[in-house]
């Protein structure tokens, strides 16, 4: 069973619980959903402002421009958490040939 799976059986949470922290719930199962916690903490840590586009392009790599101008903010977002959730292994994985269909569907 993936760590998603495991996770998707998890009890609901009340959102409305005014002494609920999601912080401190990732932290305290991060040893049983190690992946979910890195993506949680990096999704929870995005500033509640838009990121200018130039440093999210720069974080992310350098993109062609005339791509970029058309992106969305959440493609962006996407963008650069993919670059990082990838770590080392992203010199294996040849971004540009994906950003047609990534253009594509941001349209």
């Amino acid at each position: 069973m993936s760590e998603l799976d495991k996770y998707m059986q998890e009890k609901l949470v009340d959102m409305n619980d005014s002494n609920f922290d999601i912080l401190q719930f990732w932290k305290q199962n991060s040893g049983l959903y190690p992946t979910l916690a890195k993506m949680a903490r990096d999704f929870l840590s995005v500033q509640a402002s838009s990121v200018a586009s130039e440093s999210a392009f720069s974080a992310a790599g350098r993109l062609t421009d005339h791509l970029h101008t058309s992106m969305n903010s959440e493609t962006i977002e996407c963008l650069v958490c993919t670059k990082d959730w990838l770590g080392p292994m992203e010199e294996a994985f040849d971004l540009n040939k994906y950003l047609p269909l990534i253009q594509r569907s941001d349209q």
